[in-house]
């Protein structure tokens, strides 16, 4: 389900029944988990073929790079690698709360 939450704990919960501190708290938890994970693809891929390699695979890692460079910064395809994000902002949007710098 997109609209239930399972914490570490192990409980699951719905979005509508997250307090207001809990959901923007794991909101803001997904966002620097996802731009870590981003910087963290776009090193391996930036090292994955020093000069030299074949021009082709060191192109693709390359692009692939910059790709993740960008995307921990701007977080445009967030709700694509995390389907459930979108629905947490949804309910963010719906209760009409802010969200917190991460």
């Amino acid at each position: 389900m997109k609209d239930v939450w399972t914490t570490k704990t192990g409980q699951t919960m719905r979005f509508r029944d997250m307090e207001d501190s809990h959901l923007l708290n794991t909101i803001r938890l997904l966002r620097r988990n996802y731009r870590k994970q981003m910087w963290h693809n776009a090193l391996v891929c930036d090292s994955a073929y020093p000069d030299g390699e074949p021009e082709g695979a060191s192109w693709a890692a390359q692009s692939e790079a910059e790709y993740s460079f960008e995307e921990a910064d701007m977080q445009e395809d967030i709700e694509r690698h995390l389907p459930v994000f979108g629905g947490l902002l949804k309910e963010l949007e719906r209760r009409k709360l802010e969200e917190l710098p991460i």
